[in-house]
């Protein structure tokens, strides 16, 4: 394409765009300086977002853009990719053009410190919140200049992710502060030691921090330590330090640590409710949780999908903090049957009531051991949904009393087959139970008739058997019996 029509092409595009819609996506369209010199001289006063990422855009086109464009409405602007410096950054935080800036992301430029302080001080984007700087060249060559004045008060979050920022820079930054109106920082991927660590710890301007990112750095036990015992850290609620150079000793500490700003975040006004689902506690957080004392006023604990193995399990079973505890949700954690048999085994979780361990890699052997438990007696509420549970498995639980007090029993997706639900229907323990998930389990007619003529099933308020081999005449059997009487939904 020649010269003449490529800018052709970028008006066209660029005019195109503008009367489409309020938010402008000019993404990979490689504008270059000219495209955005030119995009700043149009109406842009109903703009609210631009996306100019992968633009080919230097300084001297931001800079033409932060000098002449009139965008009062815009409030997210996206500048990633491009080939943007110091000097650009400077003139867009002096414009006044950009009343209404929230968000700025100018991930993978050329920026250093100076022109990241410059934004981060701007007096002009007085709305500024969240500040991506991640993959550029912050730290490389340390500060020469402080801009003056305080940070933007309204600055909440700011991302230095996989920058070049020492120990150096990061107590330079501290003095400037930088950091003193932020919830949410990340330095992660930079090249921080135990010095950095301490300085930040020892930090006044980060006790509004909530979240704070120092994973892939070179910190040691004491830099770890010293964070783990911050006074300035005391509100933070979520914490990432992964692959740091700290010892097993020290790992434990940072996992108390992390465990206590969990608690804050995630934790019921009560006390009696956490809900921890997908925060890759591992089985070691899960332990550091077993540890702490706030877990004893707890009594519903979720944990759903956070790669628990049997170890975990052990430390939650024997922990004599989880006495309170009458909901568990173990969900997505493959447990496997020795999890189900330190469950089992528990002398500390005789309260469960409520008790989910829908696809934990549990087979009739951890049925069995759940069957024979002498503490978890009064269970009202069981999942055992996708489960390699068979008709075997089902068998121990329908011919177990420790179930006997169970409303709501979930076997989905089990390989139960027609064995499964017929000894389910003839047992005499599940005469009090009201809601009962079977489906995927290739039942037929033949198990459903078993339902339909069962003495023990009176109090089946709820029957889901879909995604199985039911017949028409098996369904009206069912819904006609005089022993299903009080059965208010069927699902098939």
């Amino acid at each position: 394409m020649k010269a003449s029509e490529r800018d052709e092409y970028i008006i066209s595009v660029i005019q195109e765009r503008l009367e489409a819609d309020s938010y402008i996506d000019l993404s990979y369209e490689r504008i270059g300086d000219a495209g955005i010199a030119f995009l700043a001289k149009q109406d842009l006063s109903h703009v609210v977002g631009l996306n100019l990422g992968w633009n080919d855009i230097t300084s001297v086109g931001l800079s033409a853009f932060a000098k002449n464009a009139k965008a009062p409405n815009l409030k997210k602007l996206n500048l990633d990719s491009n080939k943007i410096g110091n000097s650009g950054c400077k003139d867009l935080a002096d414009s006044n053009n950009f009343p209404s800036l929230n968000f700025l992301s100018l991930v993978k430029n050329i920026i250093s410190d100076e022109g990241a302080l410059e934004l981060i001080k701007s007096s002009s984007l007085k709305q500024l919140e969240i500040l991506e700087l991640e993959l550029n060249l912050v730290g490389k060559k340390g500060i020469a200049h402080f801009p003056d004045g305080t940070a933007n008060l309204n600055l909440r979050r700011l991302n230095l992710k996989r920058n070049k920022i020492n120990d150096e820079t990061l107590k330079s930054w501290i003095q400037t502060g930088a950091f003193t109106p932020l919830h949410s920082l990340n330095l992660g991927w930079n090249m921080i030691s135990d010095i950095g660590a301490k300085a930040l710890a020892f930090a006044a301007s980060i006790n509004q921090l909530k979240q704070l990112f120092l994973n892939s750095n070179y910190i040691r036990d004491e830099g770890s330590i010293a964070l783990a015992n911050s006074p300035h850290l005391e509100d933070l609620e979520d914490f990432y330090f992964y692959d740091n150079k700290f010892s097993h000793k020290t790992e434990a500490t940072l996992l108390d640590f992390r465990i206590r700003t969990l608690l804050k975040k995630n934790l019921s006004e009560d006390g009696k409710s956490l809900n921890l689902n997908g925060k890759g506690l591992g089985d070691k957080g899960l332990a550091s949780l077993a540890r702490s004392e706030a877990l004893n006023t707890i009594e519903t604990l979720s944990l759903r999908n956070n790669s628990i193995s049997c170890r975990g399990i052990i430390a939650l079973a024997d922990s004599q903090n989880s006495k309170r505890i009458k909901n568990l949700n173990l969900m997505s954690n493959e447990i496997g049957d020795l999890g189900a048999v330190a469950l089992a085994e528990s002398s500390c979780l005789g309260s469960l009531e409520k008790l989910n361990l829908e696809g934990a890699k549990i087979s009739s052997t951890g049925i069995l051991a759940l069957a024979q438990s002498n503490t978890l007696t009064n269970l009202n509420s069981l999942n055992m949904t996708r489960n390699d549970l068979t008709a075997k498995g089902v068998k121990y639980l329908a011919n177990s009393k420790n179930f006997s007090g169970l409303k709501s029993l979930w076997v989905a997706d089990v390989f139960m087959g027609d064995p499964g639900i017929q000894a389910l229907a003839k047992s005499e323990n599940l005469s009090n139970l009201e809601e009962l998930l079977a489906n995927g389990n290739l039942i037929t007619n033949d198990g459903l008739s078993s339902i339909a003529s069962s003495d023990n099933l009176k109090s089946l308020k709820h029957l889901d058997l879909r995604r199985n081999n039911l017949k028409v005449d098996g369904i009206f059997a069912l819904t006609d019996s005089p022993k299903i009487k009080n059965l208010e939904k069927f699902r098939f």
